[in-house]
């Protein structure tokens, strides 16, 4: 099949198309670091990766994969910690003193693990282009290796915006659909103003007929207005979509195993929809720019 890939950046977007098998394995991914890298100049490190593998034809059934392939790591990042990272992900430098720095043998236990998945593979990451990628492709540049060049990836916060707002779309034309319905009931309204208007042209000027309904006229909703409220009305944090997907309150919150369940179930509730637009705007991960100090993400 053909794919296109599209590079999502601030609106800007080129395609490729490459010709490549579907997608046989996702593997969600979420990070915790040290920081966020705008307050620590791009050189924020990782202390927590989890991967977890799930078949895409597990995905299409549109119910919660029981089958689960899962790497967690935890990491000593040599660097101080902020504080509102260590309140958020309850890691802290004492806690990570003991673990292993990512290193090349990360790399190996990565490649390895996805090894162990059908290929070809594709990473999963709620707003992965602006950081889960970045710094994990980071990471691995400091160890002198790379991962399989033939591994896509997606970033959810994109999929999420655009499978999401088709469902918006119905409740747009819908809510059209009922002000045209509105304007249509009020339609005798502006016709008795006409014959009122064509009455009074050949009556005296201060003899006006009066409007028998004695209503104020109706204030016309804006159609554009409406799409905008539905449009850009909506949170994308990873929290308040799986709310609306699932119904349920967000688990273990900002803690990497829980966010990858929560990104699962997201994705097992679009099902066949989200594993077909995957196989559409899927990227390779080596095409991600890597997180450079003092250079902005993305570029």
């Amino acid at each position: 099949m053909l794919r296109g890939l599209k590079f999502n950046n601030c609106r800007t977007m080129a395609t490729h198309l490459v010709s490549s098998p579907e997608i046989k394995t996702f593997v969600f991914m979420d990070i915790e670091t040290t920081g966020l890298p705008l307050y620590e100049n791009n050189t924020t490190k990782i202390t927590e990766l989890c991967l977890t593998a799930v078949h895409a034809s597990h995905l299409r059934l549109g119910a919660f994969p029981r089958v689960q392939n899962k790497l967690n790591l935890c990491f000593n990042p040599c660097k101080l910690i902020s504080a509102d990272s260590e309140k958020i992900t309850g890691l802290s430098n004492t806690l990570l003193e003991e673990s292993y720095k990512f290193s090349k043998e990360t790399v190996d236990s990565i490649s390895n693990f996805l090894n162990h998945n059908p290929q070809p593979i594709c990473f999963v990451a709620h707003n992965g282009l602006r950081f889960d990628y970045p710094l994990l492709r980071r990471e691995i540049n400091k160890t002198n290796t790379s991962l399989d060049t033939n591994i896509l990836c997606i970033d959810t916060l994109v999929t999420f915006r655009e499978l999401l707002v088709e469902k918006n779309e119905l409740k747009i034309e819908n809510m059209i659909t009922d002000i045209d319905t509105v304007d249509n009931i009020q339609c005798d309204q502006p016709l008795f103003e006409c014959m009122a208007q064509q009455m009074n042209e050949t009556t005296p000027s201060k003899q006006m007929i009066k409007n028998p309904y004695n209503s104020p006229p109706v204030k016309k909703i804006k159609v554009d207005n409406v799409r905008k409220k539905i449009e850009f009305g909506s949170s994308y944090k990873l929290g308040d979509i799986f709310t609306r997907l699932t119904n349920k309150q967000p688990i273990n919150s900002h803690q990497a195993d829980g966010d990858v369940q929560m990104l699962i179930m997201c994705a097992a509730t679009l099902g066949d929809r989200f594993v077909d637009w995957s196989n559409e705007n899927s990227k390779r991960f080596c095409d991600v720019p890597a997180m450079v100090p003092g250079k902005k993400i993305g570029t």
